[in-house]
C-alpha cells in the first residue's frame, strides 16, 4: 500500500510538471498575431525589417544592433513553414511572416525556460538525485509555477525580440554550471559553451553570461589537489572558450565576412 502511494505521488508530481509547462505554453503562444500588421515594438520592427531583406543570395541583415542568430533562425524556419503553408517555394518573407516567425521562437524559448527552471529547482532541492524525495516536490514546483505565470515573461514571449532567447540561454548556462560543479566533464562544458555561444550570437552583451561558468571553473580549480586534475579543468575551460567564440563568430558571419560594425 505504501509503495502504491509513493507511485501515485511520483505520477502526480510528473503530471504537475507537464501541466505547468503546458499552461505556460498556452499563455505564451496565445494570440501571437496580436497588433499585426502594425509593429508596436521598435526592436521587433527592426529585426523583422532585417529578415525581410534576406534572400537566397543575400544573408546580410544590414542591422547589427543584435547578433544574427535570432534573425537567421526566424528566416530559415519561417521560410520553410510559410513555403509549406503557401504551397510555393518562398525566397523571401514579408513583414508579417517575419514578425510571426520571430514571435514563435520567443514563445518557444520562453516556454522552454519554464522547464529549465524546473531542472534547476530539481537539482537544488532534489539533492542531485534523479528521483528527488517526495517531501521536496512542493519546493521544486514553486519556481517553474511562478515563471509560467510571470506577466513580464509572458509579455516578452509575444514580442519577436531577444529577451526570451537570452533568458533561456542564461538559465540553461546556470543549469550546466551547476552540473560542472558536480561533474566537470566534457559534456557539461560543451553544453555550457553551446548556450553561451547562442546567447552571444543573439546579443554581444550576453558576455556577462560567462560568469556562472567562470565561477564553476574557479571552484573546481580550488577543489582539485593535483596538477593533472587542475590541468584537465584548464583544458576544458579553453575548449569552452574556443567553442563559444566559434559559435559567436558563425552567428555574426554574413556573405563571407564578419559583420559586427554598425
Amino acid at each position: 500500500m505504501k509503495y502504491l502511494k509513493k507511485i501515485k505521488s511520483v505520477f502526480s508530481f510528473q503530471s504537475s510538471v507537464v501541466s505547468i509547462v503546458l499552461i505556460g505554453a498556452f499563455l505564451r503562444f496565445y494570440n501571437l498575431g496580436w497588433g499585426l500588421p502594425y509593429p508596436f515594438h521598435p526592436d521587433e520592427r527592426n529585426m523583422a525589417d532585417a529578415i525581410v531583406r534576406f534572400s537566397t543570395g543575400n544573408l546580410d541583415p544590414k542591422f547589427y544592433a543584435y547578433g544574427q542568430f535570432p534573425l537567421y533562425l526566424a528566416y530559415f524556419t519561417g521560410r520553410f513553414f510559410f513555403s509549406l503553408w503557401e504551397r510555393e517555394n518562398l525566397d523571401q518573407l514579408n513583414f508579417t511572416q517575419a514578425i510571426l516567425a520571430l514571435r514563435f521562437w520567443s514563445a518557444f524559448f520562453s516556454t522552454a525556460t519554464i522547464f529549465v527552471v524546473y531542472l534547476i529547482s530539481k537539482r537544488i532541492f532534489g539533492k542531485n538525485s534523479s528521483k528527488p524525495p517526495i517531501s521536496q516536490y512542493p519546493n521544486i514546483l514553486i519556481s517553474p509555477l511562478l515563471v509560467a505565470f510571470t506577466p513580464g515573461l509572458i509579455q516578452a514571449a509575444h514580442f519577436g525580440t531577444t529577451e526570451s532567447v537570452l533568458t533561456f540561454c542564461f538559465l540553461t548556462i546556470i543549469y550546466f554550471s551547476l552540473k560542472i560543479l558536480e561533474k566537470p566533464n566534457l559534456k557539461n562544458f560543451f553544453w555550457a559553451a553551446f548556450f553561451l555561444g547562442l546567447a552571444l550570437g543573439s546579443k554581444i552583451s550576453a558576455a556577462v553570461f560567462a560568469t556562472p561558468i567562470a565561477l564553476a571553473v574557479l571552484w573546481q580549480l580550488k577543489e582539485r589537489k593535483t596538477i593533472k586534475e587542475k590541468f584537465k579543468i584548464v583544458l576544458l575551460s579553453l575548449f569552452t572558450l574556443t567553442f563559444t567564440l566559434t559559435l559567436t563568430l558563425l552567428s555574426f558571419r554574413t556573405d563571407g565576412s564578419i559583420s559586427m560594425k554598425r
